[in-house]
């Protein structure tokens, strides 16, 4: 059983690493933000604590959580944030390692917009996807249709390259084509001169 994490700023690449590892290494597939969005769920976890600290007026007229109302009271209010991750983190990170033990895959990869010290012992290897800024624009005005500012802005916020390098075990450059990604991945699956 091996457990990958993959990791990198927007626009880098890493949804197209997961689906090459899904569909032609049929890997387990675990994105930390969807864990985060379900134990936001009414009933759950995170719903539970959420709404004790915060109230109805993080909830729409479902009363599920607004992602928006949530983004609006936490954004630029760096104590509300600190509060948020240290209930949705903790739990996120409780749920990934039950579905890693669960459900026991010969490879499992989870995508992390940034694995810590705790986070990262949950993995055998870090992968970090690294993409140049300019290429990363680029995709994020073609795939999401953000102007060349909005992703400028996301990119800005996010961990910089010598954040993600110190962390990683391997390093993906996905500057090229996505021949060269595979190439680039198989080698790295390779265990004792057998593929994963």
């Amino acid at each position: 059983m091996k457990v990958l994490g993959i990791t990198g700023g927007v626009g880098a690449g890493k949804s197209s690493v997961l689906s090459i590892l899904e569909q032609e290494y049929d890997a387990f597939i675990i994105r930390a933000d969807d864990v985060a969005k379900q134990l936001q769920e009414p009933g759950q976890p995170g719903y539970l604590r959420l709404t004790e600290l915060f109230g109805d007026m993080i909830l729409d007229s479902d009363k599920k959580i607004s992602r928006t109302r949530l983004a609006d009271l936490i954004f630029n209010d760096e104590t509300r944030l600190a509060q948020v991750n240290e209930i949705i983190h903790p739990l996120t990170w409780e749920r990934i390692r039950a579905l890693i033990r669960s459900r026991q895959a010969e490879l499992t990869a989870v995508e992390s917009a940034l694995f810590g010290r705790e986070t990262s012992s949950y993995c055998n290897e870090i992968w970090f996807i690294d993409a140049a800024e300019e290429t990363r624009i680029s995709r994020l005005m073609e795939s999401r249709g953000y102007t060349r500012e909005k992703a400028r802005k996301i990119m800005q916020n996010q961990p910089d390259r010598e954040t993600f390098l110190a962390i990683a075990d391997q390093v993906i450059d996905n500057n090229k084509t996505a021949a060269d990604v595979r190439r680039q991945m198989k080698q790295l699956l390779q265990t004792e001169g057998k593929k994963i």
